[in-house]
């Protein structure tokens, strides 16, 4: 595990408590050409388009971030979710706050951004619905192991993307997850099963 790349170019600036998370950066092969599920009750892909079409334009979006530093700022900031927007993504809706709570508790440095390594000039894409993360079947295993218990929180028929830097003809690099596609507008929310764990001790506690 290691810490995920993020920029700044003030460097008293706060860094932000969404971002500041672990990348699980483990040496896995990640396919360019993985495929989500065509259908979601909130439109989890892009109208229209094939599982495949919807990986390309996520791929399409996030190669925004192999760009100069302020469209790397600028993307950051267009992905941060509303909690509405987390509330079609995950539930119940109590839940889905604590899940996103910390973009709120968040003082939000102004030049903070998602970048990847120096060398890392290329983006993979992939992607598992709600009901291959319940599974655990081959391509929800192609996530972190906290999506499994994540899984029985996210609405059902929801795609999940997953993006990873890479340097020219490697297959594993620095990751970035979970990427949504919901009611026409893309977000980004960072390792959300960490908002998980603790909404679920606070449940357990009352």
């Amino acid at each position: 595990m290691t810490p995920m790349q993020i920029r700044f170019l003030n460097p008293l600036g706060v860094l932000f408590i969404y971002l500041t998370i672990c990348v699980s950066c483990k040496k896995s092969e990640i396919s360019a050409s993985g495929q989500g599920s065509a259908s979601s009750p909130v439109s989890s892909q892009a109208p229209g388009a094939s599982p495949t079409e919807s990986e390309a334009r996520a791929k399409e979006l996030v190669s925004g971030f192999l760009k100069s530093e302020t469209e790397q700022l600028d993307l950051t900031r267009k992905l941060i979710p509303t909690f509405e927007q987390c509330k079609t993504a995950f539930v119940p809706e109590e839940m889905a706050v604590k899940i996103c709570e910390p973009w709120k508790e968040a003082p939000r440095a102004p030049n903070a951004r998602l970048s990847p390594n120096g060398e890392q000039t290329e983006v993979l894409v992939s992607s598992a619905t709600t009901e291959d993360l319940r599974a655990w079947n081959q391509k929800g295993q192609s996530f972190p192991p906290g999506y499994k218990r994540l899984a029985e929180y996210l609405r059902p028929g929801i795609t999940v993307y997953r993006f990873t830097f890479v340097e020219p003809g490697k297959t594993a690099g620095l990751a970035f997850d979970a990427l949504f596609f919901l009611d026409g507008k893309w977000f980004f929310v960072p390792k959300p099963w960490r908002g998980l764990r603790r909404g679920v001790r606070e449940a357990e506690g009352k």
